[in-house]
């Protein structure tokens, strides 16, 4: 199993290194049982196996009724600039975009990628995001998402080769198993995020702003549906859950609604640039970056 580049070692922490951690809290699961079920399963196998990751969140975009987010601590996560553990590019955050799984239902990888990458430009360029570069990384042919290998949908892919992984377009059958009954034509797309933890599987707070340190996100979207470039209903739009996928793994939530924007929970048609509530719950996450 390859978790890293061939020329890349998996930051592990030692014993002699004092590394801040969240003060201990009491804090319950929120979500579906069955999704946290699955969730503790992963990151008992990932800690059985000695890697200083696990699961945090899984935030479900769907059209219908929406669903709960899924998170292991109720502590939220944001992303530490210069983090030697996720082999951080300096201040920037850098994403990467799967070729080998952006076909779908007659779309090729050059039409979502490009939507993709629209999308990811919407967010870097806004002023929200003024403190922070979005940089893409290429596509070098390693499988870079990890998620899909746990419910026996790929393999066990190379990590930190970027920050954000766009996975692809995977059957509905994945999303069943990811969200249970029903998710298969109920999810349109979700994020997942993986925080570190220290070796004895707590997580970790190396910058000491009471969030916990995110590791890398991945986001999947559903080949179930009728995806389209600036589709009209009843097909989906790339470029619309493109880029409310990416706000989750960027930092922020689902908003409302009310207000409407682009975070909220459940698709409502094309919708490919920002809204107030957007850029503030953006600017919150990011305010205090280094970047002058």
């Amino acid at each position: 199993m390859a978790f890293a580049c061939d020329n890349v070692q998996e930051p592990v922490l030692t014993q002699d290194e004092q590394v801040p951690l969240l003060a201990p809290k009491a804090e319950a699961p929120t979500g579906d049982p069955a999704v946290l079920a699955k969730m503790s399963e992963i990151n008992e196998e990932l800690a059985k196996q000695g890697h200083n990751i696990a699961v945090a969140a899984i935030k479900f975009y769907t059209i219908g009724w929406g669903r709960p987010e899924n998170r292991i601590l109720q502590t939220g996560n944001r992303w530490v600039p210069n983090d030697p553990r996720r082999l951080a590019q300096g201040i920037d955050i850098t994403y990467l975009v799967d070729q080998s799984d952006g076909d779908t239902n007659g779309l090729v990888n050059a039409q979502t990628e490009a939507a993709i990458d629209r999308a990811l430009d919407t967010w870097n360029t806004d002023r929200a995001l003024r403190k922070v570069n979005l940089v893409k990384q290429p596509d070098l042919g390693y499988d870079p998402d990890i998620l899909d290998y746990f419910y026996g949908f790929g393999g066990y892919g190379y990590w930190f080769l970027a920050d954000i992984v766009n996975a692809g377009w995977l059957p509905k059958t994945f999303f069943e198993a990811v969200g249970g009954p029903g998710g298969g034509e109920e999810i349109l797309a979700f994020s997942v995020d993986f925080i570190f933890v220290d070796n004895s599987g707590n997580p970790t707070d190396i910058d000491g702003d009471n969030y916990l340190d995110t590791a890398l996100s991945e986001v999947y979207y559903n080949d179930f549906f009728a995806w389209g470039i600036d589709a009209p209903s009843p097909e989906i739009d790339v470029e619309t859950v493109a880029l409310h996928e990416n706000g989750h793994s960027l930092g922020i939530g689902h908003f409302g609604p009310p207000p409407i924007a682009v975070m909220n929970p459940v698709y409502a048609g094309i919708s490919q640039s920002l809204f107030p509530i957007d850029r503030a719950g953006m600017r919150a996450v990011w305010s205090s970056w280094p970047k002058p």
